[in-house]
């Protein structure tokens, strides 16, 4: 009997084997669908925030005026586009980035879970950044577990319950930011009273409560802290923050930001485009400085050598009776005059 080699035979063969199972594959699909339900119906939103930030570029740095058929106006303006886009990664820098996280203190994150979420259900907890009832003070002479979740739940306006359990726990010295140990179990948990300093080999701080707090709102409710590591979360902001050119025509630059809290990420924004400004007016008082300072030790050099002049020419005078050479000190009292100029032109443009 002649063996039947069809692709389409043994697709048709395959299948029958499969509907077999119909079963299995239908609770397969239900379970998938159920828990893609629960994670989409739980899971903590995330905000997209924009900002739009016009860049302005001195002259030498801008577009426009070239023409395309003169080369050296052509190189003249890849060289600015280099330094636009230059300007976009400082807004992507992990620095500046750095520098804002810090400002905006950043150590500590607060969470809350709603009523009737299992606690296992870590993608369900909603960052809750300037209403948290109650704030951490971490002692900053004590090593500190990240990416670790504190459980509380406030008792009364006097006491909280504390629990933190997780099996990959990294140490860090809050100071350095410096891992002191890589993995451990840590298993924490206790009664304490507001104010009073929780110690544990791996933990420290005190806990506060704060005119968020109300009773009827949060005691008895799910709410959780965490202690973060400024390296990991620079590199989760800067995963997270989007910067473009808003047109190929102009100078302008839209910057989208991704962030669990709306507040907390209008905030970064804008401490964000501050902190560009701030350093950038910094640079450019810096250049005008150096530029100013330069000018006025030509002019102070010009002066010099104009004086040696002046007295060679009346020695001159003297000796050879001469009555009218003064075209050698004429140019150099026009290069004073120039440079004059651009020292006034240097100071109003940064200034």
């Amino acid at each position: 009997m002649k063996e039947n080699n069809n692709p389409a035979t043994y697709l048709l063969a395959m299948i029958r084997d499969l509907m077999k199972f119909w079963y299995l594959i239908a609770i397969s699909l239900f379970i998938t669908m159920g828990f893609a339900g629960i994670f989409l119906k739980f899971s903590a939103k995330k905000h997209k925030i924009a900002a739009t930030v016009v860049l302005n570029i001195e002259e030498g740095k801008t577009y426009g005026g070239a023409n395309p058929n003169d080369i050296m106006e052509v190189g003249r303006i890849i060289e600015q586009q280099k330094n636009f886009q230059n300007e976009i990664f400082m807004f992507h820098s992990t620095p500046l980035i750095r520098e804002v996280i810090e400002d905006m203190d950043l150590r500590t994150t607060y969470y809350m879970q709603e009523d009737k979420i299992p606690k296992e259900l870590e993608f369900s907890l909603k960052d809750i950044y300037r209403d948290a009832p109650f704030i951490v003070i971490p002692d900053e002479n004590h090593i500190q577990p990240v990416k670790t979740y504190f459980y509380i739940r406030i008792i009364d306006q006097e006491s909280f319950q504390v629990v933190a359990m997780n099996k990959e726990a990294r140490i860090i010295d809050l100071k350095s930011n410096e891992t002191v140990v890589e993995r451990i179990n840590l298993k924490f948990g206790g009664t304490f009273k507001f104010g009073e300093q929780v110690e544990h080999t791996y933990c420290s701080f005190r806990l506060l409560l704060n005119s968020n707090y109300r009773a009827e709102l949060y005691q008895g409710k799910d709410l959780y802290f965490m202690f973060n590591d400024f390296n990991v979360l620079t590199a989760e902001y800067k995963r997270d923050l989007d910067v473009e050119s808003a047109s190929l025509e102009s100078t302008m630059v839209d910057l989208y930001f991704k962030s669990p809290s709306a507040i907390k990420g209008q905030e970064f924004l804008h401490k964000l485009v501050s902190k560009y400004i701030q350093k950038n007016l910094t640079e450019k008082n810096f250049l005008a400085n150096q530029t100013i300072e330069h000018i006025d030790r030509q002019i102070s050099n010009i002066s010099d050598s104009l004086g040696r002049t002046e007295r060679q020419l009346q020695s001159f005078r003297s000796s050879a009776s001469v009555m009218d050479i003064d075209e050698k000190a004429g140019n150099i009292y026009e290069q004073i005059q120039t440079l004059t100029a651009t020292r006034e032109e240097t100071n109003r443009r940064y200034n």
